[in-house]
């Protein structure tokens, strides 16, 4: 749904998904998202914004460290999990990336889960 989303509002939208039924749905081949961030990376593309929405347990130190590398202006993370966003939002700030707004979102109403969003820029950038 996220990607569809987007493409409405973007020219260019290069997903990453890992399910493969869902890779497949959006045309493009399964993969974890450490190796699709450093093909990307090693493309010398860096993208304007950067939209994750990692599992429960959240990205990893080895995707956040891939986003450090790729140094994209813009990240928006969404999380169901603050513990995971918080171990996440920690390797992005100490690589150079601000976290510029945080919000949560009631998606499931009468129950616990709670989603993040996450707005972060690199550096001194804007979101």
């Amino acid at each position: 749904m996220t990607t569809a989303l987007l493409r409405r509002e973007f020219a260019e939208v290069v997903p990453c998904e890992s399910y493969p039924e869902s890779a497949a749905a959006l045309g493009v081949p399964a993969e974890p998202a450490e190796v699709f961030l450093a093909r990307q990376h090693a493309s010398g593309r860096i993208p304007e914004l950067v939209v994750a929405n990692p599992p429960r347990g959240g990205m990893g130190p080895a995707v956040s460290a891939a986003l450090v590398r790729m140094a994209a202006p813009r990240l928006q993370i969404m999380s169901c999990s603050a513990d995971a966003l918080v171990r996440d939002l920690a390797v992005l700030q100490a690589g150079g990336y601000v976290l510029r707004r945080l919000r949560a979102y009631d998606t499931l109403p009468q129950t616990p889960h709670l989603e993040l969003v996450a707005w972060l820029s690199h550096g001194t950038g804007e979101v």
